[in-house]
């Protein structure tokens, strides 16, 4: 049966109707009465069925490798050939295999890891050199001596290969090619930092074939890998000076006592002050050495010349002792001394709480990565980390791996859950137990995991890697998996857990185990339906909501949840004293929204009842979850204050606050305050929040405060949120009041802000004294401006695109129309051209009049109060008053001039490094008095940090009399700033 390739727009499991299947088959090529027809389907059907089965049966191939491969340090190549011996275990005839070029990824800006690189806002590998790049040429495969005609796929860095015969099951081929590689610089895992080599995926290797076809994955960063088992023997020839470690064991005796001579140096050197040490170099030629190992399915190595090496042995469980080794530079030797240490602890920590280390070395080596802080490969792991702990923390995180990927090899490009999700929950464990201080990723990335719930962002658990958002990477395949799994112990008990995780390990081991695999051990040692944890859980980003209610002098637990009443979910239950110590834990089956559990039986001195007491589920509200046992039950959570932030308990309601707060501007002088905050994410819907400030110069209570409420959904728009903000500063008073919805990405990894805003201001100036033509008549109070807008922002790395139309009326008969939009791309790394454009025009209707506040300037204005001015009334001296405001116009000069019916403008420049601004601004306005177009431009240079902050110097205007300015004393003069804080402004800059 020949099977089509695996791709991945097919879901992973076949999903049809055996029966329906079998009909369209028999009444399309069987032309058969009616009666005999339906005989015939059930005939067919068996036949069917009992082939299907079979066909489901497990299976696994198996390819054993010889290796040759030669590395030229002074070229950065490698040349080699490789022998495979591929056993077709399947039941299958295959007649054609695809073959993994990796080293391919690197050859060009076509490439899918290329592409994922820009995704990620990544250019090093974009704007990289050609000699920089890498690639994989010079092969020629032979089946069985034969020679095969093959051809690169749509990724050039898979390919098909055609069999010369058809490979029967239980048959054997023999695969021969030469091949050289030109290793890149270090972009992402293979790659070279000077004479520092990370020799990854980097040779042709041919791609899985199991139950559910081919599985040919193109090179990615943020994805990793699926590989068959099998056995290695890796002949690598180096420069005589090279430390050289690699998976599996060393078998070449001569090199086995250098790298003794190599420990002890090191082991001296360690112990010297001197800020630098240099190993002995100058042996000339070459020198071969060869490892070997079996039950793996890949082989990485890393060499360099100056690597320190340590090495040690320990014993395991069963008594059996491997080798530890360790190879690290200079500048890492005071923290890497302990890392034989740390990957010690790793080896026995897994090996006690999952299943003991099968291979007989252990390495772990320093080197620079492109994709993480480290990356596992068998029997060997590269990393880099800048602190003790941090190193202790990496290393156990990737040693673990060769248990989680290494061991129980799952596709982990398809659901990377199973290796980097499950090893970070016994990562978290490991470092609970051996650094009590340090807090694991389970627990510190808990404010990242709320605010990406709070935005309402969140993937599924169940989810191919590359189609995760940068972010969403990290925070749910590693973070939220790790949280859940500890959340279904705490279900189940740590020892019926252990047992499950433990009999999971001992059956498939060495294989390719799948979700279904995982899932039906763990029901099998727990004796429960775990449907709803495997499949509900992991497939959904919805979340239950449970609830603890007391009714009609009862008890009951509940799930809550808006989104799936249908769905049942299980949680557990503690009982605890004043102490806050836990008397007893019980299990919750089966919570749905219309069906709620009694809670009998309470333990005496019980003081307080909790469910999902940790929080390892982020519920949609959590401060229904405690019940205080008093006289009679009651529901109460207490209100505690936090420190800037402080992350919320179930029975803690947190009022965050920061002091001091200091402030500024001309009118008032300086001030000082506090900014109390309740509730911000977990995800809550009501927001409130004040800033008050005190002006000791006016003596007045001043300040800003606001409420917002938000709604979440799972279609159109992911937030639509109702917010109110008040302030008052300068004599100046400002209320906002908008309604916003957040439109959702259809893909997860678009860096796109799509938003719809109705907003209404309501403006007041409160001194009897202003008499300045740009601000409004004095006393003036009323809603003043209503407007509803559409933007889009597209934050792209090469190409970031952006625009904003808005409609808005003073509510007197005048319309106003605007429009801006910009448009930037980025010529080299270091190097963007942008072009921003905006127009706006008001028009007046019947008898209304424009307003002066309503007046579109160059140099931008700020009549409803969004921005934060020193000086509102330009009243100080040349320096605050020369502060500008980022928008209508967007002038980088100030330009005293405005119009009250039309202004259109340009800008145009190029930043440096993302912060060094050149640029040159025109525009043309029409006079309010002669109805006529004026010109006006200006050409400055400055510093501008994510459109946030800015100062600039204008070199050239049209305010200059000769144009360019005269001497440093008008340039100091017309010095211009702004201040602008937008946190989305500031994960662009990030991002691009």
């Amino acid at each position: 049966m020949e099977t089509p390739a695996y791709t991945e727009n097919t879901d992973y499991i076949p999903s049809f109707d055996c029966l329906y299947i079998v009909k369209i088959i028999t009444n399309k090529f069987i032309n058969l009465p009616p009666m005999r027809s339906h005989i015939f389907t059930k005939l067919a059907l068996f036949i069917f069925l009992s082939f299907f089965i079979k066909a489901q049966n497990y299976f696994q191939q198996n390819v054993d490798y010889i290796i040759d491969v030669k590395l030229d340090d002074k070229n950065h190549t490698l040349t080699g050939r490789i022998q495979m011996e591929y056993t077709n275990n399947s039941p299958d005839t295959l007649r054609e295999i695809y073959i993994h070029l990796w080293p391919n990824a690197y050859k060009n800006n076509k490439t899918q890891f290329a592409k994922q690189q820009l995704e990620n806002g990544k250019t090093d590998f974009y704007f990289a050199k050609k000699s920089e790049r890498g690639y994989i040429d010079s092969l020629d495969f032979h089946i069985n001596g034969k020679k095969a005609e093959w051809t690169l796929t749509k990724d050039i860095d898979i390919a098909l290969v055609k069999l010369p015969e058809p490979l029967l099951p239980k048959q054997k081929m023999r695969i021969e090619t030469p091949f050289f590689v030109k290793i890149p610089k270090t972009f992402s895992r293979l790659g070279h930092e000077g004479n520092s080599y990370q020799i990854t995926q980097w040779y042709p290797k041919p791609a899985v074939y199991d139950k559910y076809g081919w599985h040919p994955y193109p090179y990615l960063d943020q994805g990793e890998f699926y590989s068959e088992f099998g056995s290695f023997v890796v002949n690598i020839t180096v420069p005589k000076d090279y430390v050289v470690l690699a998976t599996g064991r060393l078998i070449t005796e001569s090199e086995k006592k250098w790298l003794e001579e190599r420990k002890k140096l090191s082991e001296k050197f360690l112990k010297t002050s001197a800020d630098s040490v240099k190993f002995p170099t100058g042996n000339n030629g070459y020198k071969t050495l060869t490892f070997k190992q079996a039950k793996v399915h890949d082989f990485a190595w890393f060499a360099a010349k100056d690597y320190y090496y340590l090495s040690d042995t320990m014993k395991l469980p069963s008594g059996r002792i491997i080798k530890v080794e360790a190879a690290f530079f200079e500048h890492g030797k005071n923290i890497w001394k302990n890392a034989l240490k740390y990957t010690k602890l790793a080896v026995e920590e897994y090996s006690e709480n999952v299943g003991e280390y099968p291979y007989d070395v252990v390495s772990v080596v320093q080197g620079p990565l492109g994709a993480g802080a480290g990356m596992e490969y068998p029997t060997i792991t590269i990393l880099d980390a800048g602190s003790s702990i941090g190193l202790k923390n990496v290393i156990i995180h990737e040693v673990g791996h060769n248990w989680f990927y290494g061991i129980l090899a799952n596709d982990e490009r398809h659901f990377p859950w199973m290796d980097e999700g499950i090893n970070s929950f016994y990562e978290n464990k490991a470092m609970s137990i051996h650094h009590v201080q340090f807090r694991p990723i389970g627990t510190r990335m808990d404010f990242a995991a709320a605010y990406l719930q709070w935005q309402n962002t969140e993937q599924p658990v169940q989810e191919w890697a590359q189609k995760y958002s940068n972010i969403n990477y990290g925070l749910i395949v590693y973070m939220k998996t790790s949280k859940l799994l500890k959340y279904l112990e705490n279900y189940l008990g740590e020892e019926t857990f252990s047992k499950a995780m433990k009999t999971y390990y001992q059956r498939w081991k060495f294989k390719h185990p799948y979700p279904e695999d995982i899932k039906k051990v763990f029901e099998e040692v727990s004796g429960e339906d775990l449907s709803w944890f495997f499949d509900d859980l992991f497939s959904s980003v919805s979340i239950p909501d449970f609830a603890l209610k007391y009714k009609e002098g009862k008890l009951f637990a509940y799930n809550l949840s808006k989104y799936e009443k249908d769905k049942t979910a299980k949680s557990y239950v503690y009982f605890l004293d004043k102490n806050n110590k836990i008397i007893e834990k019980r299990k919750l089956e089966n919570l749905s929204y219309n069906s709620p559990q009694e809670i009998t039986n309470i333990p005496d001195s019980t003081y307080r009842i909790s469910i999902n007491p940790d929080q390892l589920i982020f519920e949609e509200e959590c401060f229904n979850n405690d019940i205080f046992m008093r006289k009679h039950f009651k529901s109460w959570s207490k209100i505690v204050p936090g420190f800037v932030y402080r992350y919320e308990g179930t029975y803690r309601r947190v009022v965050n606050f920061a002091f001091p707060v200091i402030g500024y501007n001309y009118r008032n002088n300086f001030m000082l305050g506090a900014a109390v905050h309740y509730q911000f994410f977990p995800k809550h819907n009501f927001e409130l929040w004040g800033m008050p400030m005190y002006s000791f110069a006016d003596k007045k209570l001043l300040g800003m405060w606001g409420a917002k409420y938000r709604l979440w959904f799972e279609d159109i728009f992911r937030i639509l949120q109702f917010s109110t903000t008040t302030g008052y500063f300068a004599d100046f008073m400002h209320t906002n009041t908008k309604i916003e919805g957040f439109i959702k990405n259809t893909n997860p990894r678009w860096k796109q802000l799509h938003k719809l805003t109705l907003k209404i201001h309501n403006i007041r100036y409160t001194d009897d004294t202003l008499n300045f033509y740009e601000e409004t008549p004095v006393q003036f109070n009323k809603p003043a401006f209503a407007s509803v807008s559409w933007s889009y922002d597209n934050w792209q790395v090469l190409l970031p695109v952006g625009f904003k139309i808005k409609f808005g009326s003073d509510l007197t008969g005048v319309l106003r129309t605007e429009f801006s939009g910009y448009i930037k791309y980025k010529l080299r790394k270091s190097l963007d051209v942008y072009l921003n454009g905006y127009v706006g025009n008001n028009l007046a209707f019947g008898n209304a009049s424009v307003p002066n506040y309503l007046r579109l300037t160059f140099s931008g204005y700020d009549p409803f109060g969004e921005y934060l001015l020193f000086d509102r009334y330009r009243e100080s001296g040349r320096t605050i008053s020369r502060q500008l405001v980022p928008n209508q116009g967007n002038f980088r000069a100030y330009i005293n001039k405005s119009s009250k019916s039309f202004l259109t403008s340009v800008n145009s420049g190029f930043l440096l490094w993302k912060v060094f601004d050149f640029r040159y601004d025109a525009g043309l306005y029409k006079n309010d008095l002669d109805r006529k177009l004026y010109m006006e431009f200006a050409g400055s240079f400055g510093i501008n940090i994510a459109d946030v902050v800015g100062v600039y110097f204008p070199v050239v205007s049209s305010t200059y009399s000769n144009t360019f300015v005269k001497n440093f004393k008008e340039l100091s003069n017309n010095i211009t700033f702004f201040v602008s804080y937008d946190f989305n402004r500031i994960l662009r800059f990030i991002s691009i």
